[in-house]
């Protein structure tokens, strides 16, 4: 049974949207950039889009196999869901809307271009002050993950308020 006339189900991107990831992944890039003894940009220039591009990019003039790369880039994912266990933020309302949906009887799901294991860990730590925990409350049918994204989110989409 439906609760609008039009929908039946919502479906909410998990960065951005319920949590913020970003103060993670600045600090996570820069750890590889210091890794591997380069310079790398300024985060909001590279926010959003797949790290698999970013890398690549950064890392050309270190022409690395793909190999190489791949490494890269599932260290810098370790690095950042190392980073989200102590310092990570639930968005500003995102409880709030979650609960209310919830009791008015939506059914609901999270999407994350993220890796499967960045978005588990990432589901599994939205977790407010008063206690609310999104996967353990079973307010999310389901965790969709998009290893694969073909395209990074579009510009001015990324941020929520905190």
């Amino acid at each position: 049974m439906s609760v609008h006339p039009y929908f039946e189900y919502l479906i909410f991107d998990l960065d951005g949207v319920l949590i913020d990831s970003s103060p993670c992944h600045r600090v996570a890039y820069q750890m590889l950039w210091d890794k591997l003894g380069i310079h790398g940009p300024e985060y909001d220039t590279i926010a959003g889009k797949r790290t698999v591009e970013v890398v690549s990019t950064i890392t050309r003039s270190l022409e690395p196999t793909e190999a190489e790369i791949n490494e890269w880039v599932m260290s810098k994912q370790k690095m950042a869901r190392q980073e989200m266990k102590h310092d990570f933020k639930v968005c500003s309302g995102a409880v709030e809307i979650i609960n209310k949906l919830h009791a008015d009887g939506w059914r609901m799901s999270v999407a994350t271009g993220a890796s499967r294991e960045s978005a588990v860990d990432e589901v599994v730590v939205v977790v407010s002050p008063d206690g609310f925990d999104l996967a353990q409350e079973h307010f999310c049918d389901s965790v969709l993950s998009v290893k694969i994204a073909v395209q990074e989110k579009p510009t001015g989409m990324l941020g929520c308020n905190t």
